[in-house]
């Protein structure tokens, strides 16, 4: 290509990029957010989430047991039932992005030709960044 036609097709992009999404052209703002995500270990995430699931396994047995005391643990059982309710649904949100992310790592293991059992996403992001 000569120097002329190189700049006015990538100007060119940059139109079409702008027109169609121009939020892509921030892109360097999620910069700061990236540097982040990639110090996320996601043995770290899964054990937290492992501990959040027996802590919710815990409050569902303090429940039942609440349930037998009378009327001493009628505030408590109410004030926990409507807890359990909202925290299933956020363990089961948490849990399932959780799994939508080690696919994703896997994914990106194998992209690079990884095992993705063999190698765990921590390995792999040390690899990548050193």
């Amino acid at each position: 290509m000569s120097r002329i036609v190189a700049p006015f097709i990538l100007n060119q992009h940059f139109r079409l990029l702008a027109n169609k999404s121009p939020d892509l052209l921030d892109f360097h703002e999620d910069l700061v957010s990236l540097e982040a995500a990639t110090k996320i270990h996601l043995k770290n995430v899964a054990e937290q989430m492992l501990a959040v699931s027996c802590g919710l396994k815990t409050a569902k047995q303090e429940l039942d047991a609440s349930a037998n005391d009378g009327p001493v643990s009628t505030g408590f059982h109410l004030t926990l039932s409507k807890f359990i309710s909202q925290a299933e649904v956020e363990v089961a949100s948490v849990t399932n992005f959780f799994t939508i992310v080690g696919k994703s790592a896997d994914g990106l293991a194998l992209y690079f030709g990884e095992d993705p059992a063999r190698c765990p996403f921590e390995q792999g992001n040390l690899h990548i960044v050193i």
